[in-house]
């Protein structure tokens, strides 16, 4: 029994992240009672614990959408001009990258420009490859809390 909990955790997870956009539009449990206009259905069992716990996953995550993601740090600099530099390396960066997340950032001593909002690893290092001939000496790190917005559905890589 315990297996089949962690199974179906585990299932959900993957198939819809810590998305809190809407707490029924996104909850497979609700979805799967619907009816979905097709001629066969699926009748779901669940202990009561089981969709209690999924609820409550479910309302902390709309609750805390942060969390431990991953970041590129493309510029780190100290000194007279790192703050004027740090600034032309973000608006450089998101000139090119639009479409990317630029982040200044002062970490005393330094300034510091991250980019990004990467949940997997997948993700970041897709990135990654994709800036690197413009920033060759730029590197991932852990970030926390790294917020995603919501209001664009996430879509997992295919080859994840």
């Amino acid at each position: 029994m315990q297996f089949c909990a962690l199974f179906l955790f585990g299932l959900l997870n993957v198939l819809y992240p810590q998305n809190p956009s809407s707490l029924n539009s996104q909850n497979i449990l609700y979805r799967l009672k619907q009816s979905s206009g097709f001629q066969k259905q699926v009748k779901i069992t669940l202990d009561p614990g089981i969709e209690e716990n999924f609820q409550k996953h479910l309302a902390y995550n709309k609750k805390n959408p942060d969390f431990l993601g991953l970041r590129i740090r493309i510029y780190r600099g100290s000194g007279t001009g790192a703050l004027d530099e740090a600034t032309r390396v973000r608006a450089n960066f998101a000139s090119k990258y639009d479409d990317v997340n630029a982040y200044l950032k002062f970490d005393t001593p330094d300034f510091v420009v991250y980019v990004g909002d990467c949940r997997t690893w997948s993700e970041v290092l897709k990135l990654f490859y994709r800036i690197e001939k413009d920033y060759p000496f730029s590197y991932v790190v852990p970030q926390q809390p790294v917020t995603i917005k919501y209001n664009q559905e996430y879509k997992p890589d295919q080859d994840e």
